[in-house]
């Protein structure tokens, strides 16, 4: 009773009001998310288009990472409104299901093997199929987790944010648009998979 009391005091409905500034601050952000993440769609057709050769347009595909902070974005300021004193768990907002991770270890071992010379079968064929089975694998995880972030999200707005853990798994699976990022990437990666080495590396692999 205390808390729903406290819910819809008088304090806290004065931090209503003047979060309201969050929601057009949230869409502006949003858009700006929509806009770099577009730009990094062009970019992927043209790194696609070149085969990954020109590194200028594989940074403008690196873009599509923006997506992931669109969905999250919107559900921030939409909830501070409705709840000014909402919490998350911070540290768990930031980590991926087990299965989501699957994908980017995969792709991070393709790296490795594009980077083998010693190897053509690892560096071109065997890299190639990690991204292909990237590809197929994120399409199913990071789908189910997108659709568990919609629907914490629709639990976290009828509970009015009072509940931490709704809060923080909507937060944190709304970020599952990513999909759209990691799709982009394997694409290239079969393509190309050396456009994702940095030289840098070298030295530190070998």
């Amino acid at each position: 009773m205390e808390s729903i009391r406290q819910f819809f005091s008088y304090e806290t409905s004065i931090k209503r009001v003047r979060n309201l500034k969050s929601i057009p601050e949230s869409v502006k952000i949003s858009a700006k998310a929509v806009g770099i993440t577009i730009l990094g769609i062009g970019g992927t057709f043209l790194s696609i288009a070149t085969l990954g050769k020109v590194k200028t347009f594989n940074q403008w595909a690196d873009k599509t990472g923006c997506v992931k902070y669109i969905l999250p974005t919107l559900y921030a300021g939409i909830m501070e409104v409705i709840n000014p004193d909402i919490q998350y768990n911070l540290h768990d907002i930031e980590k991926d299901s087990f299965l989501s991770t699957i994908p980017s270890r995969l792709r991070e071992y393709a790296t490795v093997l594009a980077l083998d010379p010693r190897s053509f079968v690892k560096q071109h064929v065997f890299s190639r199929g990690l991204h292909l089975a990237a590809a197929v694998i994120s399409m199913h995880t990071k789908t189910a987790d997108l659709a568990l972030g919609v629907f914490a999200a629709i639990l976290s707005i009828v509970t009015l944010g009072k509940v931490e853990k709704i809060n923080t798994l909507a937060a944190r699976n709304l970020r599952s648009l990513d999909i759209l990022d990691d799709l982009c990437k394997d694409i290239r990666g079969i393509i190309n998979p050396q456009q994702f080495i940095d030289l840098t590396e070298l030295l530190y692999l070998f």
